[in-house]
């Protein structure tokens, strides 16, 4: 049985990008419903600069962040 990423790892950080409605728009200004705030929250982990990076870039849908999430990731 394959085991779930840790908590606060890039691949989990995918999988939990994965979960989101990839055509809905995420509030980048806003530090509670960033992506980052909202990671934070839901698994009480700390702050992920990078995603922080990846998300404050155009267009700010959570496919093209996922995107973004997985080409830093394999690239």
């Amino acid at each position: 049985m394959l085991s779930r990423p840790e908590i606060g790892t890039r691949e989990h950080v995918l999988l939990w990008l994965g979960s989101k409605d990839p055509n809905a728009r995420y509030q980048w200004e806003h530090p509670e419903r960033c992506p980052c705030g909202q990671y934070r929250r839901e698994h009480r982990a700390e702050w992920i600069n990078q995603l922080s990076v990846l998300a404050e870039q155009q267009p700010r849908t959570w496919g093209a962040l996922y995107e973004r999430a997985y080409n830093d990731l394999v690239g």
